[in-house]
């Protein structure tokens, strides 16, 4: 996968052909990256390790849901609530309309708390019998 982004040595403002080149190759390094997950090559916590680097900068920009829903036998829904659960077990973001990334998770500002947040969030099984609670009944074994 390559890491080679197009930046200029000096503070000089690229043309907009770099600029271009270098979209182009953040796209396609998040992509290999999320079918490398799709395909069970690659798991999450690769991602995210390779993110916190700085040639893993493009792919900071994944949503998380949009990473984990790449997983083998994960669905949209089991992403979503997953996200979900990561951002209140975080205890931060209040109903914010900005998409949760790779980049939220991994910030430093945060003392790891998102990181272990994502790691219980995906350890833990919700039990389905309490799903709505008090205002369903509960499902039959």
């Amino acid at each position: 996968m390559s890491t080679d982004i197009g930046r200029p040595a000096s503070g000089a403002v690229p043309s907009l052909d770099v600029a271009r080149q270098a979209l182009a190759e953040a796209r396609r390094m998040r992509g290999e990256w999320i079918y490398s997950v799709s395909t069970g090559m690659l798991e999450i916590v690769d991602l995210l390790n390779f993110a916190a680097t700085p040639e893993g900068r493009p792919l900071r920009r994944i949503r998380l849901v949009q990473a984990l829903a790449a997983q083998p036998d994960w669905t949209m829904e089991r992403a979503a609530s997953t996200t979900k659960l990561t951002v209140e077990l975080a205890g931060g973001r209040q109903l914010s309309r900005r998409p949760v990334t790779v980049a939220w998770v991994i910030d430093p500002r945060s003392a790891r708390r998102r990181i272990e947040s994502l790691a219980c969030a995906l350890t833990t099984a919700r039990r389905p019998e309490l799903v709505g609670f008090p205002f369903t009944s509960p499902i039959a074994p």
